[in-house]
């Protein structure tokens, strides 16, 4: 759909990122991003801290950037960061195709 895209609309460009692959990357190889907590969210209460959500800052964990939830439902800023370095140059893994955002701007010469 993304090159169909490209082709019929010759005055834009269309990248497509896959965030759902770029965070099991996170997940499948954590200890390479610095991740030593996968299950466990953060902040919350009960199993996995995500039956009860975070309702205060005295709930959070000490070390947040070592989790990989922040919430039940929230990945970390650390998670978020490196999601956003793939969308920008693919330095982790390849996410977006046909290319990633610098390419992107590279070739059009403007953001």
């Amino acid at each position: 759909m993304v090159w169909e895209l490209n082709r019929d609309l010759p005055d834009g460009k269309v990248i497509f990122c896959d965030v759902f692959e770029g965070s099991m990357d996170i997940m499948k190889n954590h200890e390479r991003y610095g991740f030593e907590v996968t299950s466990d969210a953060c902040c919350g209460l009960g199993r996995y801290n995500g039956w009860i959500m975070c309702l205060s800052p005295e709930m959070a964990c000490v070390n947040a950037s070592s989790h990989i939830w922040w919430d039940q439902f929230h990945p970390t800023d650390a998670v978020n960061a490196i999601l956003a370095d793939n969308v920008w140059n693919g330095s982790h893994t390849n996410m977006c195709y046909p290319m990633n955002l610098e390419q992107m701007v590279a070739q059009t010469g403007r953001p």
